[in-house]
């Protein structure tokens, strides 16, 4: 018996110093800060570097990383590390243990109070003073072994805690954005828009690589550019230069000689001019061509074939150099015939 409990007490004590053995959870709890220098550097930032030119009436745009003035913080930082760490289950071992070592204690306590294992003993006890006093040393050792791992385990959470010390480098507050560079940096893509008093004409984005081409007059509405004087250029959020609107004008002006040009020149004139009154479809297209161009080049020979033609009248010599003569000296004509 004497063996079987020693083995038990030997198992339970490997028990103990493998549970010492386990490592401890830590989390931490607090984190103090000390500034031990500041300096400043530019470094690549969120700012954008941006470069406008015109060609002609195109509007390049390129746009670059910007760069920021920071302070660098060197930084010691100490981190204060404590248990994390469940220790319900010890505390039900710890109760555990107690019974036998409770039992134990007082096994041996009363152990000479246990008769003797006598047979002709007036009082025989089939254990004795002796057996009580082994198993009182047996019960005391198990639950002292017992109570034993949760105490140790409780010990090393307690003396668990540590505080950890590094020294790092972080950003600090930006002095100023969108300084000169002390390196070259790399494209990056942004929102340009085109701002006409305090309507948005346009809004576009750079490419991958940074670049944007606007094609102005085609982007600035005649109503814009003939009711205003300048055009704001934005990119990212930030006003970076304005441009004249005189040349756009003169652009429009341009495109709508060339479609207006485009538009005469599909209009069959003679027929206009030579038709005879049932073909009421003969100067429709100059009508048209009146409605959509009443300022043009051809706009003073478009009146004056609609003119002969309400008179019923058929032209005999066109207008001069693509311009009608004035009211009161026409070019002799001669009566329709019925």
């Amino acid at each position: 018996m004497a063996r079987h409990a020693f083995a038990g007490v030997t198992l339970l004590a490997l028990g103990v110093a493998s549970t010492s053995c386990d490592s401890i959870r830590l989390q931490t709890v607090d984190t103090h800060e000390t500034v031990l220098s500041r300096t400043r550097e530019v470094i690549p930032g969120p700012s954008v570097r941006v470069q406008t030119r015109l060609r002609d009436t195109t509007l390049v745009v390129q746009t670059m990383q910007g760069c920021d003035l920071v302070e660098q913080e060197r930084v010691r930082v100490v981190e204060i590390r404590e248990s994390d760490e469940d220790l319900i289950e010890e505390f039900i071992i710890l109760g555990l243990g107690a019974i036998p070592l409770a039992t134990g204690i007082a096994m041996i306590v009363d152990a000479k109070e246990v008769y003797p294992d006598d047979r002709n003993s007036r009082q025989y006890n089939s254990v004795g003073e002796d057996g009580a006093m082994v198993g009182g040393v047996i019960l005391t050792s198990i639950g002292g072994l017992l109570t034993l791992i949760p105490v140790v385990q409780m010990l090393r959470v307690a003396a668990a805690g540590e505080e950890a010390e590094s020294v790092t480098t972080r950003r600090g507050e930006t002095v100023e954005a969108n300084v000169p560079c002390e390196e070259p940096t790399g494209p990056i893509r942004t929102s340009v828009e085109l701002k006409v008093g305090t309507t948005t004409a346009g809004s576009f984005s750079t490419d991958a690589d940074g670049m944007l081409e606007i094609d102005l007059p085609r982007a600035i509405p005649r109503s814009l550019a003939n009711s205003h004087e300048t055009i704001t250029v934005i990119v990212a959020g930030r006003a970076v230069g304005e441009i004249d609107m005189a040349s756009i004008r003169d652009a429009h002006l341009v495109f709508d000689g060339e479609r207006e040009e485009n538009v005469w020149s599909r209009i069959d004139l003679e027929r206009c001019r030579t038709a005879p009154p049932e073909d009421t479809q003969a100067c429709t297209p100059v009508s048209a061509f009146l409605e959509m161009f009443p300022e043009g080049r051809h706009a003073d020979e478009a009146r004056w074939l609609l003119e002969q033609r309400a008179g019923a009248v058929i032209a005999t010599e066109p207008p001069l150099d693509g311009v009608a003569p004035k009211s009161g000296s026409v070019p002799q004509k001669t009566e329709a015939q019925p």
